[in-house]
């Protein structure tokens, strides 16, 4: 059952709107923009859907105005327009819900019908947090009100509408690469007369070939661990200094926190357990007035994970936020897909009689960062001790929120197993086989 309520927009219409913690952005209908008389203005975006594929979509981003509760304060969202977001909402026997929470039925309302607006990540600071849990259903409390989520017997199941777009260009595309699995490679010096390129059948364009290069230049090996450069596409000089909005979020931040005692708790025991393993460090008052370079902070707040029992709740840094037209993402570069095929890796699952599975534990952390991405990654704490002035720190490892982050950690994997290589022909062996194709 999707995390859903009914809001109040400005002119009055009520939006059937439901939270969603996995996506990046907001999203309204064009039919409900019309309906509140929301503002447009016409942009390109690239939607990534399951699988990596991605649609290059024309459309407009819309400013959405919704009221809070009390009808005084308002909440201004920015939302890209589609004509349909998901599913209908199923209608959801209230009292049924209201039993097993064991709350009044009139504490929450469950919409029913169209999905109008879609609130992410870029708008984390209104999602609603967890107050009660019964089994796998939640009681959520934010901004808005109290609203339902997760999933108990007495519910209708809901799911994600899926739309499934096929180019005949990109189907034929497809079979031409996967029929040249094992014979062409790697395009890095322009057709392999090196002898050292790996077999697979990975293509990259020359914008990839060239940010490819640079977060492989940027990698350094400094005190047995690598520390890595980020690809700066944009000059780093021209981020904004947002601390009064890093100011405002981690109060906004502390309030909820403060609701939930454990989950406070727990918080604040993951920043501590971040800087004990040297993962963040308190930025001192002195470098913080003394530092020239350019500096730019990132919200963070908190992801549940039930199902863990190591880490119950994970502190989830923000690099997609958008302040005066300026995003901390947009200022590096991606780089490649650098992942192994599929079809490689099933092809070599079969192949031999027995199949090992291994996981690298915290990959992202393992990889520092340099001074001045330290300092593009500020934020601030006080360990929920409201009284007391907001601390400086700052993320001294690679942050899994980041663009490039994925490609940082995979280019150091490969050149762990590099200088391994003139240790071990097995190891020489195993990155022939595992890290490339």
């Amino acid at each position: 059952m999707l995390m859903a309520t009914a809001i109040t927009a400005v002119n009055g219409a009520t939006l059937n709107t439901v939270f969603d913690s996995g996506a990046t952005a907001s999203v309204v209908t064009h039919k409900a923009a019309r309906r509140i008389g929301a503002k447009g203005v016409p942009v390109k975006i690239t939607v990534t859907k399951v699988g990596r594929e991605e649609v290059q979509l024309e459309t407009k981003l819309y400013e959405v105005e919704l009221r809070l509760p009390g009808g005084r304060e308002v909440a201004l969202i920015k939302a890209y327009g589609m004509d349909v977001i998901t599913k209908d909402l199923k209608y959801q026997k209230i009292e049924h819900l209201a039993r097993v929470l064991e709350i009044e039925e009139n504490k929450v309302t469950r919409p029913v019908g169209k999905v109008d607006l879609l609130i992410g990540l870029d708008h984390a600071d209104l999602h609603p947090q967890k107050v009660r849990a019964v089994d796998q259903l939640v009681l959520f409390e934010g901004s808005f009100g109290c609203c339902l989520g997760g999933r108990h017997p007495v519910c209708e199941n809901e799911v994600f509408a899926g739309i499934h777009l096929t180019q005949v260009g990109m189907s034929v595309d497809q079979f031409l690469r996967i029929e040249s699995l094992g014979v062409s490679c790697n395009p890095m010096c322009g057709g392999c007369k090196c002898g050292k390129c790996p077999p697979g059948a990975k293509e990259y364009t020359l914008q990839e070939e060239r940010e490819l290069d640079r977060i492989e230049n940027g990698l350094k090996f400094k005190n047995n661990r690598w520390e890595a450069k980020y690809p700066w596409v944009k000059d780093p000089k021209g981020l904004p200094d947002n601390r009064v909005v890093a100011v405002a979020k981690v109060k906004a931040l502390e309030k909820r926190l403060s609701k939930d005692k454990e989950e406070a708790k727990m918080y604040s025991e993951q920043v501590q357990d971040m800087i004990e393993r040297g993962l963040a460090r308190e930025v001192p008052e002195a470098e913080v007035r003394g530092y020239e370079g350019p500096v730019h902070y990132i919200a963070h707040h908190a992801v549940r994970k039930p199902e863990s029992d190591s880490t119950p709740l994970r502190i989830v840094f923000n690099s997609s936020a958008n302040y005066k037209g300026h995003v901390l993402n947009d200022y590096w570069a991606k780089g490649p897909y650098l992942n192994n095929q599929l079809i490689a890796v099933l092809m070599r699952f079969r192949k031999e009689r027995v199949a090992l599975v291994g996981d690298i534990r915290k990959m992202y952390h393992s990889v520092g960062i340099t001074l001045l991405d330290q300092h593009c990654h500020r934020f601030l704490w006080r360990g929920m001790e409201v009284e007391r002035p907001l601390k400086t720190y700052c993320v001294t490892s690679v942050n899994f929120g980041d663009k490039p982050a994925a490609k940082i950690a995979i280019c150091a994997l490969r050149k762990t197993a590099e200088m391994s290589e003139r240790i071990s022909r097995s190891s020489r062996h195993s990155q022939k086989k595992f890290l490339h194709g």
